[in-house]
């Protein structure tokens, strides 16, 4: 019965590549979330329901029926993922004008897109720079990059700008690209790489690895004759497993639990998942009272309160689910130095599941879609210009309905409104003095 069940997960995964529109991946939320979700959860769930032992939650479970446990998550899961898809369907044919504000004069030209190209490239350049040295240099941050999140503390104002700039550096100049073949597609490698080591200069994987795939999202959705499938693609594409591989490894090598020889392909797959923290909270919310959206009123505390923050509840709710994990008696709201100085994310589905329960899961799934869905139909109306295409392409693959994500995507919305405004004086001034 489970292995059916894993089975159906797979199918639901592939229903939006079934679809008789043959939108382009860059172009389509459902296949984009599809793709991330199904990497993320499919193949480590293969892995715990062949070997449970392998579940880094197994044994602190108080369902004693682990299978049971597993065909409870994927019916839910499954649920889930068909309320997002619905979710998607029913905002793509809503019209938000509201999006407009992160929108600039349409008739800009290529030299336009490459200008802000190499003025946005500079600033993440600029900004990088600043972050080292707030962090004391290269050399000392790797040489304690066990204390990575301790270090980087108080460097998220410069984050909020770096990550939006990165991106919008590379699409302004494959969009140029698109319409008057400039730059040259050395210069857009030679950008993209030097993104890439900006971003992992600080230890991280995700951005880094997301940035170039987004990018050849973006290739593609632009109409530059890119293709996903293709030997390139594929050589890009192992180089970023590799990468993600070795710097797990090296940021894990003071650890003694991961000491040579006891890290595995299983061990890299299960950093990836989130299967182990959605199984957890199942279990845990099956006796006891859920949380009613109370956690989200940490938010409000956190962001108007004043004082030491470490006295205030934090904005990484995923710090309580790791507390609970621990065997800490918690639930919001906390002072952070009450808490697990550690963080289990719970995403969509554990925050569902934490509030609502089954419920909460298939509507948080549905409004995630929703979010997705309306980008979709404005990006589509701007003709997948570089700004509407990011702000899709983030949300669907990066927004998820915690503390944390919503907070992350509200600055990021805050910093693409500042970049636009410039943007629209600018081209305002160029068409007035076009006209003069």
């Amino acid at each position: 019965m489970l292995a059916v069940l894993i089975l159906l997960l797979a199918l639901v995964h592939l229903l939006p590549w079934l679809s008789t529109r043959r939108d382009e991946l860059g172009r389509s939320p459902a296949k984009l979330i599809s793709l991330i979700s199904g990497a993320m959860t499919l193949p480590y769930l293969c892995i715990i329901a062949w070997d449970g032992e392998r579940s880094a939650v197994k044994a602190i479970l108080k369902n004693g029926d682990f299978e049971h446990l597993l065909m409870m998550f994927i019916a839910y899961y499954c649920a889930g993922m068909l309320c997002l898809f619905a979710g998607i369907c029913f905002g793509a044919r809503i019209k938000v004008r509201a999006f407009d504000v992160f929108s600039f004069h349409q008739s800009v030209s290529a030299r336009f897109y490459r200008k802000f190209s190499h003025i946005f490239f500079a600033a993440v350049l600029l900004l990088s720079a600043l972050k080292l040295q707030q962090v004391g240099g290269l050399i000392e941050f790797w040489a304690n990059i066990g204390m990575r999140a301790q270090n980087l503390s108080g460097t998220g104002a410069l984050d909020a700008f770096i990550l939006p700039l990165s991106y919008l550096a590379v699409f302004f100049a494959l969009y140029a690209k698109s319409i008057d073949n400039k730059p040259s597609r050395y210069w857009i490698v030679f950008l993209i790489v030097t993104v890439f080591i900006a971003l992992s200069l600080f230890g991280g994987r995700k951005n880094s690895i997301m940035l170039v795939f987004f990018s050849l999202l973006a290739a593609s959705a632009f109409n530059l004759k890119f293709k996903l499938i293709s030997l390139k693609s594929g050589v890009v594409f192992a180089f970023l497993g590799v990468f993600f591989i070795a710097v797990l490894l090296f940021r894990l090598g003071d650890q003694t639990e991961f000491s040579s020889g006891s890290f595995d392909f299983v061990d890299a797959i299960q950093n990836t998942s989130y299967v182990d923290t959605y199984l957890f909270v199942m279990d845990y919310f099956s006796d006891r009272a859920f949380w009613h959206g109370v956690g989200y009123g940490d938010l409000a505390i956190r962001l108007f309160g004043s004082g030491d923050s470490s006295l205030l509840p934090p904005i990484d709710d995923g710090v309580y689910i790791r507390s609970l994990v621990e065997g800490w008696s918690v639930r919001p709201p906390m002072a952070f130095n009450e808490l697990y100085p550690s963080s289990w994310p719970p995403e969509t589905f554990a925050s569902g599941f934490i509030n609502f329960g089954f419920l909460g899961v298939v509507f948080f799934f549905f409004i995630k879609g929703l979010a997705s869905g309306l980008l979709l139909r404005w990006a589509r109306g701007r003709g997948f210009a570089p700004i509407p295409f990011f702000l899709m392409i983030y949300v669907s693959a990066n927004f998820h309905f915690s503390n944390l994500r919503l907070v992350q995507t509200g600055f990021l919305f805050a910093v693409i409104l500042v970049v636009v405004t410039g943007l629209r004086v600018f081209s305002r001034l160029k068409i007035v003095r076009a006209m003069n």
